[in-house]
């Protein structure tokens, strides 16, 4: 009888060929993941590039306006201020720090050297409000920030004074 030699028989292995195809699957999965990422990131550069134009643009501009004699830096200041912080985009902002508990009453924007923001709110409780204080107090777009009188039974109404800042943060 003849003895087999088994390490140079080709044998068909069906594990390997499965582990090969799933390799070769996530290879083009990550391949695809990886041009949707770069191309999202050349469309964040390029809303960045457009961002910078427009602020160098207004920069310019600003500085036009105030060579001119006679001109009022106040108002300057607030027109400055309305375009750079526009009141959709503090209401934007405000919004995004409220819990479900909590609805803006009112909100007055007052443009000077700083954006005031005067907010009438309605909690349904009281914790739901000082929920509302807390995420006003941490997050960077809000500074300044002076609660008003206020009764904590049942449904609480008070006013809240605060400068807006904006820019990025929480």
């Amino acid at each position: 009888m003849r003895a087999r030699d088994f390490s140079t028989e080709r044998r068909s292995s069906r594990s390997g060929l499965a582990l090969a195809l799933a390799g070769a699957l996530a290879l083009g999965v990550a391949a695809q993941q990886a041009l949707v990422a770069r191309a999202e990131l050349a469309r964040a550069e390029a809303r960045v590039a457009d961002a910078r134009r427009e602020v160098r643009a207004l920069r310019e501009r600003l500085t036009q306006i105030e060579a001119r004699p006679g001109v009022d830096q106040a108002a300057i200041a607030r027109a400055f201020a309305a375009t750079t912080k526009p009141p959709a985009q503090v209401v934007r902002d405000m919004v995004t720090l409220m819990p479900p508990g909590v609805r803006l009453d009112r909100l007055d924007l007052t443009y000077g050297p700083e954006v005031e923001v005067l907010v009438r709110v309605v909690a349904r409780r009281a914790l739901d409000y000082d929920e509302f204080l807390d995420r006003l107090a941490v997050s960077s777009r809000f500074a300044s920030l002076e609660p008003g009188p206020e009764t904590r039974e049942g449904e609480l109404r008070t006013t809240l004074r605060a400068v807006y800042r904006g820019g990025s943060g929480r």
